[in-house]
This record gives C-alpha cells, structure tokens and sequence, in this order.
C-alpha cells in the first residue's frame, strides 16, 4: 500500500499540470481575442456612430454674439430675447455634432414665447465659431466640448442682463455629455434638459458586446459571452488611451462627471435611436447624483422626440423649467424632476 506521502505528491502534481494547462490556454484565448478583436474595437472608438443633425432654420431677430474659450478660440453664438413683459430665466442651447446653433429652433421657440431668453452657439470647429487645428471631431465626448460648454456659460454670468441666480440647460447628444460634465462642477447650472444624451464608457461596452459574436467565432462565443464588463473595460480603455494619443483626442468620463450632478436632469431618448441604445441613457441616469428622470419616446429616433411627440415634448420642456428655474423653492425632504 503507497505512502500517504506519496499520494499526496501525485495528486499535487497533477493539480499543478492541470492549473498550467488551464492557465496556457487562457492566456491562448486572450492573446488570440486581443489580436483578433483588439483592431475592431479601436475602429469601433475612432468611427462609430456616426449622427447627422438634423437641419433648422434660423431664428430672427436675435443678438449676434462672440466670446473667448480658455485655450483661445472665439465662439460665436446668438442670444435671443424672450417678447414677455417678464423674463422667466436664461436657457444655454447646446447643439448636436455636425450640426450648428440653430439646431435649437424646433427645441427653443415655445421657451421664448414663455418668457425665457435663449442663447444657442455653435462649438469649436462648428458653424461660424474658430476651428482648432488638427482637431479630430468624433461623437465621443472630449475636453474640448467640456471647455465650450463652460465658456458659455462664463459669457452668460458675465452679460449686464445676466441672471444672477443662474441659468438652465437645454443640450442635445454630444452636448448633452459635455453639459452634464459641467453641471458636476458649476453651480450656476441649475437644472439640465437632454436629448439623447450618453455616456461614452457605457456606450463603448454596449457596442463591444453587440458586435463581438460577429469577429470571435464558435465555440468561443461561449466564453465571451460571459466574460464579466470589467474585463471588456481594461480592452476599451486600451482602445481609447491608444486612439486618443494618436488622434490628440482627450476623452471625458461622463459617467464619473454625472456623480457629481446635483440639479434635477430630465432625459430624453428615443425608443427607436439605432445609434445610442436606450441602456446608455439608462446607465447615465443611475450615475446622476441627483434627481434625474428619463422619458423613452417608444417611436422616435436619435433626437427626434421633439418629431414623433410634439405637443407633449413641449408640456414637458416648459414645465420642467418653469418649475426648476422659477424662485428656488424652499429645501425639501424629498426631490423630484418636474416633467
């Protein structure tokens, strides 16, 4: 009869030859994903989505404006006066990539005929506002966006008509990530209104695992498909640290920024957006510090709510701001968004 002893080394060293085959063909697999995949997803980073802006025809009438951003660009925007005896307060427009300040005209015209003066402007290397050399131009929010949204609204607190109890936040997709970024830091923003905004974290590994079946071929789908989000992330994050130092591309964690929101947010997006799915916006709400709400329009598309539903996009929009930009109301043992 062997020795216990001896046993004990037999089974250890079969334990160990077991582990070294599992670990060699783990380390196979991943070697094989990342050269395999690795390409697609930092395509995926420098190309994907691709949004059009949909186009609007100016406003008239408004005061043709210019101001400076902290790296040096001129921005130039228009500041439109609401008609009412009384000012209800100051909404910030942001706009859309590849669109322009006056993608705000089917958004703005019932907030000026309510007594809100609106001021829209066009991003840096958008409409008529300084293009930045060797600027790539991507859907994915970067610091650059972020700067413009605060320049905008350094130029509104230092108007002579500026509100001095702050101002609103009517931003669409792209814009939308910046403003949130902003919000996070800026206690001059008092309430934000979106559409079709995204995280860029969340919306990465969203299209990752969508798209990975298609390059990773059977049977190792069956692993893949299981793989948990943060091992996707170390992926992404490569993806997006190599993209942005060869494109002079600063990404912005929106989601991290969202944590420090405190003003009420209310979402809009489209049940039907093909380009951001509806699980972004949804992971950008539970990031929001603060009172946020999200109105999925089951049959509209990327932005277009303010289309498919128009009589209730509107009772939403001026409500929200009418209640959250009206006189702050007196501090209260539970929050809501008012839409």
């Amino acid at each position: 009869m062997p020795a216990p002893f001896f046993i004990l080394a037999v089974d250890w060293s079969q334990f160990a030859t077991a582990a070294w085959t599992f670990l060699a063909l783990w380390t196979a697999f991943w070697i094989y994903v990342w050269v395999r995949y690795f390409p697609i997803v930092y395509r995926l980073i420098g190309e994907a989505p691709r949004l059009v802006a949909e186009i609007s025809e100016p406003l008239s009438g408004g005061e043709e404006c210019a101001f400076r951003t902290g790296d040096g660009l001129t921005l130039r925007g228009t500041y439109l006066k609401t008609p009412a005896e009384r000012r209800a307060g100051v909404v910030l427009f942001g706009h859309e990539l590849n669109g322009d300040r006056w993608n705000a005209t089917p958004y703005v015209r019932d907030l000026i005929a309510a007594g809100y003066d609106v001021f829209t402007f066009d991003f840096r290397n958008h409409g008529a506002s300084d293009a930045q050399p060797n600027l790539t131009v991507r859907p994915w929010i970067a610091t650059n966006d972020v700067d413009d949204v605060a320049a905008a609204v350094d130029y509104l607190a230092s108007r002579p008509d500026g509100d001095p109890r702050g101002l609103g936040v009517l931003a669409i997709s792209r814009a939308a990530g910046a403003a949130i970024c902003v919000a996070g830091r800026d206690s001059r923003i008092r309430c934000l209104f979106t559409d079709g905004a995204y995280p860029t974290h969340a919306t990465h590994l969203i299209y990752l695992r969508r798209y990975i079946d298609i390059f990773i071929p059977y049977p190792w789908t069956f692993i893949t498909r299981r793989i948990p989000d943060w091992v996707y992330h170390i992926f992404l994050g490569a993806g997006r640290r190599l993209w942005g130092r060869q494109n002079r591309y600063r990404f912005v964690n929106v989601e991290q920024a969202a944590r420090g929101v405190r003003v009420p947010v209310m979402m809009v997006h489209g049940g039907k957006d093909r380009m951001i799915p509806v699980e972004a916006a949804q992971a950008l709400r539970k990031c929001i510090a603060g009172p946020a709400k999200l109105w999925v329009v089951a049959e509209a598309k990327h932005n277009g709510a303010v289309f498919t539903l128009p009589d209730e996009y509107r009772r939403r929009l001026l409500r929200f701001f009418a209640f959250h930009l009206g006189p702050r109301p007196k501090r209260s043992s539970k929050a809501c968004v008012a839409a």
